[in-house]
């Protein structure tokens, strides 16, 4: 088996860049473990329903911190 084939078989190819955990929780629980590897986790405390634009740019805005940090260090 090849990576090639792995990845056919998964339900989603597409690799996270950025997974927002709501309720306060930090665990992902095997949520799409191949594909999530190199993504960033932001957390946050608000329920799902509750999530609005702001918590989301705070999310996004994260992201992009990170990876200007990360790309800063290469």
């Amino acid at each position: 088996m090849t990576m090639d084939n792995f990845e056919n078989c998964l339900d989603s190819s597409v690799d996270i860049d950025l997974i927002l955990r709501t309720g306060g929780s930090s665990q992902i629980k095997q949520f799409l473990i191949w594909q999530s590897a190199d993504s960033y986790i932001q957390t946050t405390k608000t329920l799902w329903p509750e999530v609005d634009y702001k918590v989301f740019d705070n999310a996004v805005s994260y992201y992009l911190e990170q990876k200007k940090k990360s790309h800063n260090s290469l």
